[in-house]
């Protein structure tokens, strides 16, 4: 399976031109699967699912990151949920990221655990309580 056949088990790739299915069947197969992993329940059938790839195509294109860059930070922000026992919408995770992606650039890269630690994830939720 290629990146694309991985990501279309969470996302809807119908919305996706050529160049953007390009860009995004060359991100690992290892980060495309981890990454459709933490974004499975929200986003399989949904309809922001149709929407969520061709954005975070245009948000990669408008920062100093690349496409797998923003979606290492991503899984990355999953994880660090996932530690915390907390859960958050795939758009506050993109937004969140979205905002630490500005405030860093290639000359004073942050990682994202290091926003997170520092200023935490204010729209984030206990996964108790939204079971």
């Amino acid at each position: 399976m290629d990146s694309l056949d991985i990501l279309e088990t969470s996302f809807s790739l119908a919305r996706l031109n050529t160049h953007q299915r390009e860009a995004f069947r060359v991100i690992s197969a290892e980060l495309a699967s981890k990454f459709a992993r933490y974004t499975y329940k929200e986003c399989k059938g949904t309809p922001a699912a149709s929407s969520a790839l061709p954005d975070l195509f245009e948000l990669a294109q408008c920062s100093d990151f690349s496409l797998s860059e923003w979606i290492s930070r991503i899984v990355e922000v999953y994880q660090w949920l996932g530690l915390k026992d907390l859960t958050a919408s795939f758009d506050d995770v993109i937004q969140y990221v979205s905002c630490a992606c500005h405030g860093s650039d290639e000359s004073n890269v942050e990682g994202i655990l290091w926003y997170l630690e520092n200023f935490g994830f204010e729209r984030a939720k206990t996964l108790s309580s939204h079971r």
